[in-house]
């Protein structure tokens, strides 16, 4: 557990090198960047919190490889203001708002997070995708998570209708 803690940076794809880590809980720091695709060498990881940083980007391909995953919660990546301090006294404030590049504020996650992928992540509990940039249909094949309590994707770009199944 290292939310809330005035981290500052990206997330380091050497962290892949702790190969029974089981919770990666980055959540309400500075964080920038994208989610490493190293992440999904994780074999062990079952939880993965990192709400409300700064993250852009996609969600790797890789990361929908590791099965033992019951909870992504990478919610809230952008309208958000933190102010971490940093290890020197200095503060660093991050703001993150939608689409405004004049400002070169972050949009938040991209992708297709609901196509057929999500079907590998058998085991998944819950996902939060709230405040990002996701867009596509979701599909079918999110019915054959059964073990899905919390599907929670407000304020992002989906579309189509919800499937049958």
């Amino acid at each position: 557990e290292l939310g809330r803690n005035n981290l500052v940076g990206e997330i380091p794809p050497e962290i892949a090198g702790l190969e029974y880590l089981k919770i990666l809980s980055l959540h309400q720091n500075c964080i920038y960047g994208t989610i490493p695709s190293e992440l999904g060498a994780l074999s062990h990881l079952e939880q993965l919190d990192l709400y409300k940083n700064g993250l852009s980007g996609m969600i790797p391909n890789d990361l929908f490889e590791v099965t033992s995953l019951m909870q992504i919660n990478v919610a809230y990546q952008y309208w958000n203001t933190h102010n971490c301090t940093r290890s020197d006294g200095t503060i660093a404030e991050m703001q993150y708002a939608r689409a405004d590049p004049v400002n070169d504020y972050n949009d938040g996650l991209k992708g297709e997070i609901f196509g057929d992928n999500i079907a590998k992540l058998r085991n998944l509990r819950q996902i939060r995708v709230d405040d990002n940039s996701f867009y596509g249909e979701i599909a079918p094949a999110i019915g054959n998570l059964r073990q899905l309590v919390i599907l929670s994707g407000g304020n992002n770009l989906f579309s189509g209708t919800l499937p049958n199944e």
